[in-house]
């Protein structure tokens, strides 16, 4: 068996351990729950609150899309928007259904092979994306989480608050050392691996300027807000009323979840943990499930259906 045959078969493992792990999260959540009660609390929701959090999903990735687009055009590359939004949506498309968010390398690929434009660039804008998300997740949840409890903060999260904030200090130093990194430890190693470290460094500093911040920070800021109605819109579906500090909350704690590269889009984990906070806030459990289950019909099944309908029919794929 040649190597290219053993990774593609660990790989096929992998996905699958990823989607037993999810169906586990769900049959447990499921599993504490009056399942007929959910059904019906369904069925009784306010179908145009949620076909409104579907039209909105679209227009947050088009905020997603304007974003990257400016982010990718300061490093040298110009192209529609149109195009721009499509790869965006099959990468997520790939996040839905492979692990370890290697739709966001797929969204590389794509660029490569389209634009021919290098790989390591691609990876520094979204690396720049991810910068720019972590610093608004746990600003915006520092800001939620003292609207919301006050200054009687749950241990548990000012440990998580802590935790990222020593891990955005971590990114940022080894950022600004990069070109000191990379002299001392690839000094030895391949020319193309060099080539490689150079453009990352040389795009991701390009990626974000004076000049484009304030229209990034614009699309940023617009982006979280249909973020956040979304589950808003989702939990008025079925006539809960909840405080905009605990929506905010509650989307940013389903999103630093999401970080966690062990099932697609983070399928079930995502889930277990809007339920927990809900819970955790004093909801009952059918309520809390039934608004995890919506949430995920959103976020996760609509972005699988109409994302399998644009890689079948679109012709910047690759296989």
């Amino acid at each position: 068996m040649n190597v290219q045959s053993i990774r593609k078969k660990f790989f096929i493992r992998k996905t699958f351990f990823s989607f037993l792990l999810a169906f586990i999260i769900f049959y447990f959540l499921l599993s504490k729950i009056n399942f007929e009660n959910v059904v019906k609390i369904i069925l009784n929701a306010n179908i145009y609150f949620l076909i409104f959090a579907f039209l909105l999903y679209y227009v947050s990735f088009l905020f997603k899309s304007l974003r990257w687009r400016v982010i990718i055009g300061n490093v040298g590359l110009k192209t529609r928007l149109t195009s721009v939004y499509e790869i965006y949506f099959l990468g997520q498309f790939v996040n839905s259904i492979l692990p370890g968010r290697l739709g966001d390398f797929y969204r590389a690929q794509l660029m490569k092979m389209n634009y021919g434009i290098a790989r390591s660039k691609i990876i520094a804008t979204i690396f720049s994306e991810k910068i720019i998300d972590l610093l608004f997740t746990f600003g915006l949840l520092l800001i939620s989480v003292v609207l919301l409890f006050g200054t009687d903060i749950p241990k548990w999260i000012v440990q998580l608050l802590v935790f990222g904030v020593i891990l955005v200090i971590a990114l940022f130093l080894s950022l600004m050392f990069m070109n000191k990194l990379r002299k001392v430890f690839f000094s030895r190693i391949p020319k193309n691996t060099r080539v490689i470290s150079e453009n990352f460094e040389r795009s991701y500093l390009k990626s974000i300027n004076f000049k484009t911040f304030p229209i990034i920070l614009i699309y940023t800021l617009l982006l979280w807000f249909f973020e956040f109605l979304i589950f808003f819109l989702v939990t008025k579906s079925i006539s809960l009323n909840l405080s905009i500090s605990l929506v905010i909350f509650t989307v940013l704690m389903a999103n630093i979840l999401l970080i966690l590269p062990i099932t697609p889009s983070g399928l079930g984990v995502v889930e277990a943990g809007v339920v927990g906070v809900l819970i955790y806030v004093g909801l009952n459990k059918d309520i809390s499930v039934t608004a995890a289950l919506l949430y995920n019909i959103v976020n996760y099944w609509n972005q699988l259906l109409f994302g399998f309908l644009a890689y079948v029919f679109s012709k910047k794929i690759i296989y």
